[in-house]
């Protein structure tokens, strides 16, 4: 999965374009132009893997009730990459909108905090014979909140710095970035919900994911086990 990140996203979305439209070229002949690439959603997920229902479970409804009870906006606007000032207060400045809600699904139960378009959330993916997912997701829709380190637009050789991050795939390596220190600030919030000692080895396991997004790591319980995974990336095509 790390490969995403390293793709010539270009040249692979074009001959998809190509398969999909192989008269492109006779269409604008006249004024040949080519396609621009951009990412209108993504999605970062962290799945945890539990080998018995049982356990999560158990623990599932503790995290749930922590959720909903303790995390408050400013919690949520630092998960997803704000700066909160010292005194924990809400910026004079911000003007959004901060959202948690509970839903029941067929599949399971969602908590999710938005900010604004943007989102964290963690629902119980699966009950399977052969384990439970545990699945905490960020989702980008909006993307002006960030920056990237980059040259200015048209200047490729140019100097480098924080500049706002765009839709185009150029950006997709640092909107990768950004939602995976999302989810794991988000994760490392989970301890504080720790009413015993085996409540407390999950939710430490919870804050501490693998680095790499194919990585496999095995926890001090062997009744757990971790992957991280980064869905592929929705790319829409515009032509210019």
């Amino acid at each position: 999965m790390n490969e995403q990140l390293t793709v010539e996203w270009p040249a692979l979305l074009n001959g998809i374009a190509r398969t999909v439209n192989p008269i492109h070229d006779d269409i604008f002949r006249a004024h040949p132009t080519t396609y621009y690439w951009s990412t209108y959603q993504s999605e970062w997920a962290i799945d945890i893997a539990f080998r018995t229902a049982d356990e999560l479970r158990r623990l599932y409804p503790r995290l749930l009730q922590h959720a909903m009870t303790t995390f408050g906006s400013t919690d949520i606007m630092r998960f997803l990459g704000r700066h909160i000032p010292l005194n924990g207060a809400v910026p004079k400045r911000f003007t959004g909108e901060v959202v948690s809600d509970l839903r029941q699904r067929q599949e399971g139960v969602r908590i999710k905090h938005r900010l604004n378009d943007n989102s964290v959330k963690l629902y119980d993916k699966a009950f399977t014979i052969l384990g439970s997912l545990l699945r905490a997701e960020g989702t980008l829709n909006n993307v002006e909140d960030f920056r990237v380190y980059r040259p200015k637009e048209g200047d490729p050789h140019g100097d480098l710095a924080w500049r706002p991050l765009r839709r185009g795939i150029a950006d997709l390596h640092r909107r990768a970035e950004v939602s995976r220190k999302a989810i794991e600030r988000y994760l490392d919030a989970w301890p504080a919900s720790t009413r015993t000692p085996r409540c407390r080895r999950s939710c430490t396991d919870l804050a501490n994911p693998p680095t790499g997004m194919a990585d496999v790591c095995e926890r001090s319980s062997p009744s757990r086990r971790m992957t991280a995974s980064c869905s592929r990336p929705s790319v829409t095509p515009s032509s210019r």
